[in-house]
């Protein structure tokens, strides 16, 4: 995990280039603690900020070079051992035990097909200064992130947009479109425009070429397609073990690390699957970490227990209430830079403090889990809305389970099958109305079957804005997050699997339960309720409304740009007569409210 940033400007000389990238380079300081470097020529700059993870000794320093080759780079390849013996096989020597002089050969030897042979996570510019061009690359779901900005006289690209601001001011004005996305239905990341004016993230899957003469992109394309869902095919006889094997073989490439690695644990069945995981086949025994609710609904106590009594695993807990909220929400929405989707966001937070003030670097956890083994809500609801025609006894088994056994309202439930919208506002709340937003719409691709969701869900809304979260957040503190459930390996075969076999008798992640049976203790087996990272958010806003509406107030004060004075008194409303429905949506204007006035302090 790092903080990268390159500036392309044809004409500008070294003394230019590096005044300028003096204070860009500067807010990417904390991602990057352990060593920095620079290097330059007429015409680009390059600068890097290093958590060093292989090979900590200053040998890892970055930029780093090979031949005419000078790279940037953010993240890991965790395969790397394996790609240096073989190119050590095709007579490339190396200097260092990192995998970024793994990339530097993998690139010499094959070019951009090198980007399909890395299984890991990855944000990287390379210049070739024979060749005059500059490579941008990311990872196959985004894990590590990229953002740019080009007009007629640069090309800018950095770890996150506020090093792009210090360059470029005009990319501080905010993106309207964007922000009512978010104020409206909560969407963020789901673009490749980003909140802010003119900068945009590099696409997922994807790499450029950028001919630093022409000042053009020369070639671009995507190196990885999600597999496509044959349903005719029978499902392979032997899905359980194979599908173990995927998640084994990508937990143990995960743990490779020179500075040991620790592992957020919740209770659910994804991060207690990779604790068992690395329990069963040996190796270092990691600290487990979990963000625990005592005496509230939300408290994941007896699964975390149970999992560290069945891996032997110590755990140590952070407790975070409503005063830990208040003391970390400021510093959490400066590191997102962006609005804060809920107060799991906050928590989740002081949780990385906490890994840091224990010592850790590196972190395994259960993001991706949801999206590809069908862990929402809305898969039953898509599957029983699908066959409450065609198969009447099926949807009424799942029908029941949702109800029942996971606790969701029967009323909730009809209305989604209707899709009728039970959280429509008045259009009064808006000073400036969506209408009179001037730009192209976003168009959300609609939840056809279990496969599509999976993929709305990885692509658009949904996983990039957990990840954007997870990297900022631990950034903040200097640490490496690492995800198994998005080994590419293991997402193309639990994306074929079908959803007979992902929502087997109307239970959420029914393949991974059966397949993950041995890393499992019995309480989180049959756990059928599901939290998430659920914090009792409802709870401070009914008990301290004062907070969250005094934020409102302030901010309708000053600008009726986005808000309306009507958006307080409709939120005064909401909170006093708890239309529990509306919460969500009082927590967006607050969380609009609150990142604006931040943003301009």
């Amino acid at each position: 995990m790092c903080g990268i940033l390159g500036i392309i400007r044809p004409g500008a000389s070294r003394a230019a280039l590096q005044q300028a990238g003096q204070l860009a380079r500067a807010c990417l300081e904390h991602r990057g603690p352990d060593q920095e470097g620079t290097d330059q020529e007429d015409g680009w700059y390059l600068s890097h900020h290093r958590l060093a993870i292989f090979d900590v000794s200053s040998a890892g320093r970055q930029p780093m070079s090979r031949v005419s080759l000078r790279v940037v780079f953010n993240g890991a390849i965790y395969n790397f051992p394996e790609l240096k013996e073989e190119l050590t096989r095709l007579g490339h020597q190396f200097k260092t035990e990192t995998d970024t002089e793994v990339i530097l050969a993998a690139y010499q030897e094959w070019g951009t097909d090198c980007f399909t042979r890395f299984n890991g996570m990855w944000a990287l510019g390379i210049i070739d200064t024979e060749r005059n061009e500059l490579v941008l690359s990311r990872d196959r779901y985004g894990i590590k992130p990229l953002y740019t900005y080009q007009d007629h006289q640069q090309l800018v690209f950095a770890s996150e947009p506020k090093a792009i601001h210090s360059l470029v001011p005009v990319t501080q004005a905010i993106n309207r479109a964007i922000a009512f996305d978010f104020l409206i239905n909560g969407w963020q990341d789901h673009r490749p425009e980003t909140l802010w004016e003119h900068i945009h993230q590099f696409p997922a899957a994807s790499y450029a070429v950028y001919s630093l003469s022409e000042q053009r992109i020369t070639e671009e394309k995507n190196f990885y397609q999600f597999p496509i869902l044959d349903q005719h095919k029978s499902v392979p006889k032997q899905w359980k073990e194979q599908l173990r094997d995927l998640f084994q073989a990508s937990v143990q490439l995960r743990t490779r690390s020179n500075v040991g690695y620790g592992l957020t644990l919740s209770g659910g069945m994804d991060s207690s699957s990779i604790a068992g995981a690395i329990a069963k086949h040996g190796g270092q025994k990691p600290t487990t970490y979990s963000a625990l609710f005592p005496d509230t609904p939300f408290d994941e106590s007896p699964f975390v227990n149970a999992v560290t009594d069945f891996t032997g695993f110590e755990n140590r807990p952070f407790y975070p209430d409503y005063a830990q909220f208040i003391t970390d929400a400021d510093a959490c929405v400066v590191k997102q830079s962006q609005p804060l989707a809920s107060a799991a966001v906050v928590s989740h937070f002081g949780l990385m403090r906490t890994l840091q003030l224990n010592g850790e670097k590196v972190l395994l956890n259960g993001q991706g889990g949801d999206e590809i083994g069908a862990g929402y809500d809305k898969f039953l609801l898509v599957v029983l809305r699908n066959e409450w025609q065609q198969l009447p006894m099926t949807s009424l088994l799942i029908l029941r389970n949702l109800v029942f056994g996971q606790g969701l309202s029967l009323r909730k439930v009809l209305n989604r099958l209707r899709s009728r919208q039970l959280n429509a506002v008045p259009q009064a709340i808006w000073g400036s109305t969506p209408s009179q937003v001037n730009v192209k719409g976003f168009f959300r691709r609609p939840d056809q079957d279990v496969y599509n969701t999976s993929i709305n869900l990885l692509q658009q809304v949904g996983l990039p804005s957990l990840l954007r979260h997870e990297d900022r957040n631990t950034m903040a503190f200097g640490l490496e997050s690492r995800t198994p459930f998005l080994d590419y390996r293991l997402v193309d075969f639990t994306l074929r699997l079908p959803s007979s076999v992902k929502l087997a008798r109307g239970i959420r992640k029914s393949a991974f339960q059966q397949a993950f049976s041995n890393y499992l203790p019995t309480l989180v087996k049959e756990r059928r309720n599901k939290l998430g990272f659920a914090t009792p958010q409802e709870k401070w806003m009914v008990d301290h409304q004062a907070f969250f509406l005094n934020t409102i107030q302030a901010y309708v004060s000053q600008t009726n740009d986005y808000l309306s004075p009507t958006a307080l008194s409709w939120s005064k409303t909401v909170l006093a007569k708890r239309q529990y429905h509306h919460f969500a949506q009082v927590w967006r204007l607050w969380a609009w409210a609150h990142f604006c006035i931040i943003n301009t302090d």
